[in-house]
């Protein structure tokens, strides 16, 4: 770049070296400040590095880039999450939630928040039971290096914990300033008469397991001994944690199932966007279960589908085998038309025998016309006497009308 400023210079354009110049440090300038603010995270994500314009490097504390400055209408302190994992303070807002902690904060908007799931783990021969609530986000939010999709606690019916309702418009909707219930049914309950959430639950109608639990033990990919949970609107996975929805589910197919040697089976559900989940190591005794909430849920199974592409398939070629039928048909009909006219051309230029002296009678019939007319009308007394004679004649041999029976019955005889 300086040589081709030299070579300006040395070429006279003194000036125009000069408006380059400024113009190139303008940029380099602009460039050196959005570098001054630039925001470095860290491996851990637990710290930021700003870099300043001098060129030191100076750590930050990692703080979310959720935002809602308005006030906090529900505190609740210490409960525990499994995801993300750790103990965190909640703050409710009227249209947000954050969780926040001496390491790190994380928030949403209601807005953002598609279901909350509340089901009991199975206990076995524990008599308290142990429950997690679930938040299933639209889109996921950024916490430190990974993205979260759901924010999940967990806890037992007999633990406690109190929340602070600060604002009046929250203490009128909760109806009271301060409430002391179990984590899950604290947060399932602010959920609903707060951010107008529904809670979905396990439905004993839509599935119960053969050991009269709202879930079926099983494994996925390298997550071994997780819970999956048949609901109303989809099916809720433990441990990964993942929510397969109803309507996103393109068909279902078991594995396993006819074989002998084995106790287990496996279950596969295949998803609309292409995605395949597969469970593994289900309890034989479970599938009956399973197949009674699929026909209760309508969900289609792997041949049926097929089948139904199949037959789609039949269908659509048929349907494009008709459209070019169609087509065809709309391009040769012109073509007849065409030749219906040429027809017609043909049948007023046809000319059977006989016509020339037809043509001619009628000619000499005008002729006559024109001459009565010249000689005053005197021929049309004459001419109609002759016709009435010639009527006359005709109804004398009119034949009888036996007589063409008796001839056709002379003919077939003689035949």
């Amino acid at each position: 770049e300086m040589s081709s400023f030299e070579t300006l210079e040395a070429a006279g354009f003194v000036k125009t070296s000069c408006v380059l110049r400024d113009k190139f440090c303008g940029i380099a300038q602009d460039a050196l400040k959005e570098l001054s603010e630039a925001i470095l995270h860290d491996a851990q994500g637990q710290k930021t590095v700003k870099v300043g314009a001098n060129g030191n490097a100076e750590t930050i504390s990692a703080k979310s880039t959720f935002v809602d400055s308005s006030n906090i209408g529900v505190k609740i302190s210490g409960i525990t999450f499994l995801s993300p994992r750790g103990k965190f303070d909640v703050e409710i807002r009227a249209e947000s939630l954050k969780l926040s902690s001496k390491g790190a904060e994380v928030g949403t908007f209601w807005r953002n928040v598609e279901d909350f799931i509340l089901v009991p783990l199975p206990s076995g021969t524990a008599k308290v039971k142990t429950f997690v609530a679930a938040l299933v986000l639209n889109e996921p939010i950024q916490h430190g290096k990974s993205q979260l999709s759901y924010l999940v606690l967990q806890s037992k019916e007999t633990d406690q914990a109190q929340a602070t309702v600060v604002e009046p418009w929250a203490q009128e909707k909760l109806g009271g300033a301060v409430l002391t219930s179990s984590p899950h049914d604290l947060l399932s309950n602010i959920a609903q008469k707060v951010a107008g959430k529904s809670v979905l639950k396990n439905n004993p109608y839509t599935f119960i397991s053969v050991g009269t639990s709202a879930a079926i033990k099983c494994n996925i990919k390298s997550v071994h001994d997780g819970f999956l949970f048949p609901l109303d609107k989809g099916l809720f996975f433990v441990q990964k944690f993942l929510f397969i929805k109803k309507n996103e589910i393109l068909w279902i197919d078991f594995g396993r199932t006819s074989s002998v040697s084995t106790r287990t089976f496996d279950f596969s559900i295949k998803m609309k966007n292409g995605e395949k989940h597969d469970f593994s190591m289900i309890e034989k005794q479970e599938h009956p279960r399973l197949v009674e909430y699929i026909q209760r849920l309508k969900f289609k199974s792997k041949e049926e589908y097929e089948a139904m592409q199949a037959s789609g398939a039949c269908l659509l070629a048929e349907a494009e085998s008709e459209k070019s039928e169609e087509k065809t048909a709309a391009v040769e009909q012109p073509a007849a038309e065409n030749d219906d006219d040429d027809d017609e051309s043909d049948d007023e230029n046809f000319m059977p025998e006989g016509s020339e002296g037809e043509s001619d009678g009628s000619n000499d019939s005008s002729s006559d016309d024109e001459a009565d007319d010249a000689n005053g009308g005197k021929n049309t007394k004459e001419t109609e006497d002759n016709d009435t004679e010639e009527d006359d004649d005709e109804d004398e041999q009119l034949p009888d009308e036996s007589a063409p029976k008796r001839q056709k019955t002379t003919d077939s005889q003689g035949k």
